[in-house]
């Protein structure tokens, strides 16, 4: 029953054990560990801003390339309604 059943000594140096491990982490980790997942969380907000803002572009330039496409292909009807170009360059 000995090895279930720590003795008060055991307890005594797992406990200052591990409040010395924390003491060290708090002092000297804990601060960096913070900083990079701040920066972290701040470089993920500005790339889904980009990402946010590059879909937004694309859009435009669709916009953009269809509204081309329409004129050419009115361009393209008068064209032919006058007579000046060949249907077969199309």
């Amino acid at each position: 029953m000995g090895l279930v059943t720590p003795d008060f000594g055991l307890l005594f140096w797992m406990l200052l054990t591990f409040l010395i491990v924390l003491f060290i982490l708090k002092k000297f980790a804990w601060k960096p560990i913070l900083n990079s997942l701040k920066e972290r969380e701040e470089s993920i907000e500005d790339a889904l801003k980009s990402a946010e803002k590059a879909r937004e572009e694309m859009a435009n330039l669709q916009a953009s390339n269809e509204k081309i496409l329409a004129d050419a292909r009115l361009e393209k009807e008068e064209l032919l309604k006058m007579g000046f170009v060949e249907e077969y360059f199309f």
